[in-house]
């Protein structure tokens, strides 16, 4: 990752390091610090960095072997008084401005059923958890609300893990991705009904996955009717064929029957049903 200072302009949006920051850097991000701090790409061991001019940081292109760097810059001397007193006086609505730029990445979080948590929790929120009441009550709202999270029944079909209830009250984008299958679809009425205490989410994203389906889709549906799913918040439905584009995968009398499918499934599930 190139890295070069430059001279402040009035133009320039600069991101003033006064304590840790994680970031995905999609682009360019430019940072300034008045005392030194550390700099570390993904797992690599951090280098020290002084400059009291600002430093611009430009990722490379995402390929197909290159994935979205994550860039962590930590503050090496402690908060004062002064950061205190400083962050009393923002009103709410900067607070969690900051809060947010801090805690929000661009693509979906995914739930880890092996460790139970979110990888991305795992790394944005405990600093933030560690530090005083009103931060941290903050911060737990912000990373809740602000980034949309993945979730998947197990690849036994007989389980599906999700988060802890009193977490999930505060999601308000959420991607849920099963098969149109009985033993995944008897999940999304669930979802729908608040069961897993998604009770206020603003947008809700089914996606159907089939690729490879076990079962004839229409024979599926005919399941599927019986259950219908009826979501209050916005929505959508999304199916997915995990092949390469143009690849035939199926049949023709296959093809046509998804094809039949995916229109009938329309009428199965329903949003913004408030």
């Amino acid at each position: 990752m190139p890295m070069q200072t430059t001279e402040p302009t009035e133009n320039l949006e600069v991101v003033q390091l006064f304590n840790s920051l994680t970031v995905l850097s999609l682009g360019e991000i430019t940072v300034q610090s008045s005392t030194p701090f550390e700099l570390s790409v993904g797992c690599e061991w951090p280098i020290i960095v002084s400059s009291r001019s600002p430093i611009t940081l430009t990722s490379l292109p995402r390929t197909a072997t290159r994935s979205v760097p994550r860039l962590h810059f930590a503050a090496k001397d402690n908060l004062d008084s002064r950061f205190a007193e400083g962050w009393k006086k923002l009103p709410d609505e900067l607070k969690v401005r900051i809060l947010r730029y801090n805690l929000t990445v661009d693509e979906p979080i995914h739930y880890c059923r092996t460790t139970g948590g979110w990888p991305w929790g795992q790394v944005l929120l405990p600093h933030y958890l560690l530090m005083p009441l009103e931060i941290a009550g903050i911060a737990h709202e912000v990373f809740y609300k602000t980034n949309t999270f993945f979730l998947k029944p197990g690849r036994s079909n007989a389980s599906f893990r999700y988060p802890n209830l009193p977490n999930n009250q505060y999601v308000r984008r959420l991607v849920f991705q099963v098969k149109p299958e009985r033993p995944h679809w008897k999940y999304v009425p669930k979802l729908a009904s608040g069961e897993y205490g998604f009770a206020n989410l603003d947008y809700v994203q089914i996606q159907l996955d089939w690729t490879a389906p076990r079962e004839n889709p229409l024979l599926s549906l005919l399941y599927l009717a019986r259950q219908k799913a009826v979501f209050k918040c916005d929505g959508d439905l999304e199916f997915v064929y995990w092949h390469e584009p143009g690849m035939r995968v199926y049949d023709s009398d296959t093809e046509k029957l998804l094809e039949d499918a995916e229109f009938r499934v329309r009428d199965i599930v329903a949003f913004n049903m408030k």
